[in-house]
């Protein structure tokens, strides 16, 4: 149950944060995994250079989706 808890916290804390400091960034719920879940749909880029970017600068891996295209750009953390 701690670590549950502990996960929640870190959440809503990089939740708040994004929300707060990065407008055009949304950040979405996920009460079932320990996963972060968030859409970058408004950032203005092309998919191949935001995918680089991530993964260069941030050591994330972006999920295309099933069609590949990006178009509501969900990222995982």
């Amino acid at each position: 149950m701690e670590l549950r808890k502990y996960i929640w916290e870190n959440k809503k804390a990089a939740a708040e944060f994004i929300n707060e400091n990065i407008p055009k960034i949304k950040t979405m719920p996920s009460e079932a995994t320990y996963l972060m879940w968030i859409n970058c749909g408004e950032l203005a880029m092309d998919d191949k250079k935001f995918c680089r970017f991530i993964r260069k600068d941030t050591g994330l891996y972006v999920s295309e989706g099933a069609s590949m295209e990006m178009r509501e750009r969900d990222l995982c953390a």
